[in-house]
């Protein structure tokens, strides 16, 4: 009688599908032989996964490079328009110094808007270099000296430039100044 009331507790034991006369010991072989097969299988799916998404990101890495290149081609298309220069004689000038005399030769180009400026410029000279005689003559070499000083100088000319270009059709079209040489002494 002992054995009967093993068997049930033993069927119970070995699971709902067991038969209630099998071998607890064979019942439990395959459930020890179904949890290698799960970790088998967690690894399979994760690998599977792995090559999942790294499909996916190597297909957008390629996808975005195609359009990175008609972006780039398009920015190429789109030619940078270069400024109209417009050179002016040399300008030779004393400075504004007290304790010597000293003078400075200077060379640029003006900037200009596109269109009709550059004609216009070269007719209006004359009233543009004497506006712009007037603002080096009252220069120092001291103010000279550094970055700063040549900046506010092109900035000054910007502003004599376009003075002398009042109320015409290329008013306020010098946009800046470029040195090309600079000599002080």
């Amino acid at each position: 009688m002992a054995d009967n009331k093993q068997a049930p507790a033993a069927a119970a034991a070995a699971g709902p599908g067991a038969k209630p006369g099998a071998n607890p010991a064979a019942a439990a072989k395959p459930a020890e032989a179904k949890k290698p097969l799960s970790k088998k299988l967690i690894i399979i799916v994760g690998a599977a996964l792995l090559l999942t998404a790294g499909g996916a990101a190597a297909y957008l890495l390629i996808k975005k490079k195609p359009e990175a290149a008609t972006a780039e081609a398009a920015k190429k298309e789109e030619t940078r328009k270069l400024p109209n220069f417009v050179d002016l004689d040399p300008f030779t000038v004393n400075l504004a110094e007290k304790e010597q005399d000293r003078y400075m030769q200077i060379k640029f180009s003006l900037e200009v808007a596109p269109g009709e400026a550059e004609n216009i410029i070269k007719e209006m000279t004359p009233a543009l270099r004497s506006e712009i005689l007037l603002v080096l003559g009252s220069r120092s070499s001291a103010d000279l000296a550094s970055r700063e000083g040549k900046e506010a100088l092109a900035k000054d000319i910007v502003i004599a430039a376009n003075k002398g270009l009042e109320h015409t059709a290329a008013d306020h079209s010098v946009l800046a100044v470029r040195i090309t040489q600079l000599i002080i002494q």
